[in-house]
């Protein structure tokens, strides 16, 4: 319900709820089964609202609880993911993405709508996988699910090797493909040990909890009717920018409000290649762990990785490559390779 107080004016324009005037605004939610009333004031931090975010969040407080207990295991039971902090890639992880996705064999779909309009016409991330070798490269610029399932786009997927998130706002991904046949059709790329990979926008979308996830800005690290991703990665949360933008703070509310999820923070021009359990630290900076499960007090236990250290998702600690892949259920045959590399 939507409330106004006296002096309120409220003004609404495509996807914004605007409050003018000397007056607060109210909205109001019930309580469901699965959550209690809530209200936001748009009289206080925010001005604004976002009206998908709002229509979202109350669909999802009637359909089931958030986050889903017990949350799946942080494996990759076959593939391989690549999540970048932004701000730059690591040197040679790029090349290694292709070799993961196949190398002059590999079919890469490249998505780069969490970027607003007008996108180039000429991607600069496909143009930099042709130069790297890879075989086939087909950019998907499409924003709305009609667009995600259509014939040309999910017959890319469907034949895919590899896959990139690019960096932006994220919840244009959520926009776009929440919901439809391409998602599972990305799941299949993981299914066939292809490589799904993003930076920035392109890294937090692929975690279970999204990060960052409200259209109105990147400030706050929870936004109701955002928080859910793709979970190509189940059971954490991944933030990026994260020692520069000073986000240690955020991540640690996120993981106060949400204890049973991973919380993963990766600076920039770092990444993490995940296959099984095992995550790969690369690059010039650090990868944060946050695991708030391992302790009593309201702090998270933090692990703080460099390139070339392992951290093993499942039991939440750095470890040496054998040791992490002796967690991993037997089967995915691409995890003897994980401790060689």
């Amino acid at each position: 319900g939507l409330q106004l107080h006296n002096g309120a004016t409220v003004i609404a324009h495509e996807r914004r709820l605007l409050s003018t005037g000397s007056g607060g605004v109210s909205i109001h939610f019930v309580d469901t089964p699965y959550f209690p009333a809530k209200t936001f004031d748009l009289h206080q931090r925010w001005r604004v609202a976002d009206l998908t975010a709002l229509r979202r969040y109350g669909a999802r407080r009637a359909s089931s609880p958030f986050p889903a207990e017990p949350h799946p295991l942080p494996i990759v039971d076959r593939g391989s993911l690549v999540l970048v902090g932004g701000g730059g890639m690591p040197r040679g992880l790029l090349t290694r993405f292709v070799q993961l996705a196949g190398g002059r064999d590999a079919s890469i779909v490249v998505i780069p709508i969490s970027m607003p309009d007008p996108l180039p016409d000429k991607d600069g991330m496909a143009r930099q996988l042709r130069r790297l070798g890879a075989g086939k490269v087909t950019v998907l610029r499409g924003r709305t699910p009609a667009d995600a399932d259509r014939v040309e786009s999910l017959d890319a997927l469907r034949t895919a090797t590899g896959i990139w998130f690019g960096g932006g706002r994220q919840w244009r991904f959520v926009d776009a493909y929440e919901g439809t046949r391409a998602v599972k059709f990305m799941r299949d790329v993981l299914a066939r040990g292809g490589v799904i990979g993003g930076s920035s926008a392109g890294a937090t979308i692929q975690g279970d909890y999204l990060a960052r996830g409200n259209p109105l800005g990147p400030d706050d690290i929870m936004a109701e009717g955002y928080e859910q991703g793709f979970a190509f990665l189940p059971g954490v949360a991944v933030d990026q920018h994260f020692s520069q933008r000073r986000r240690q703070p955020d991540m640690a509310a996120l993981m106060q409000r949400y204890p049973s999820f991973l919380g993963i923070g990766l600076d920039e021009t770092t990444g993490l290649v995940v296959q099984g359990c095992l995550a790969e630290v690369v690059g010039e900076h650090r990868v944060h762990f946050y695991d708030a499960a391992a302790t009593t007090s309201d702090a998270p236990r933090i692990v703080s990785a460099r390139a070339g250290q392992w951290y093993d998702l499942v039991a939440r600690r750095l470890v040496t490559p054998p040791e992490a892949t002796a967690n991993v259920p037997a089967g995915p045959d691409h995890l003897a390779d994980a401790s060689a590399q």
